[in-house]
């Protein structure tokens, strides 16, 4: 039981630093000039449309696939799903308040 829980708190560690580690990445392409994944177009049309937060949009259209996938395919949502994207999205905004030299609002 204790080798169960100390796989699970690994693999939690690992999503969470992965979380970590994309949503600096991204936030810097983003606010360097260089583009961005194909989402991360989608999050700026939508931030800058209704202006709000890239992390909120990321997590509000993360959300509506989460939701897809829920009636489409239960077994693909897990845990992890929301996790990462809380992670994701919490620190897209912690990093993108950190670039206020960047003239993207």
């Amino acid at each position: 039981m204790k080798n169960n829980n100390k796989k699970t708190l690994k693999k939690l560690a690992i999503l969470v630093i992965g979380s970590i580690i994309a949503a600096y990445g991204i936030t810097l392409a983003l606010y360097a000039g260089f583009g961005g994944a194909t989402l991360a177009v989608l999050w700026q049309g939508i931030a800058r449309t209704f202006h709000i937060s890239i992390g909120t949009v990321s997590f509000v259209v993360a959300l509506g696939m989460i939701l897809f996938a829920l009636i489409y395919d239960k077994s693909q949502i897990h845990i992890g799903t929301v996790l990462y994207q809380i992670v994701y999205s919490t620190c897209v905004d912690l990093f993108a308040s950190c670039h206020i030299y960047s003239t993207y609002k």
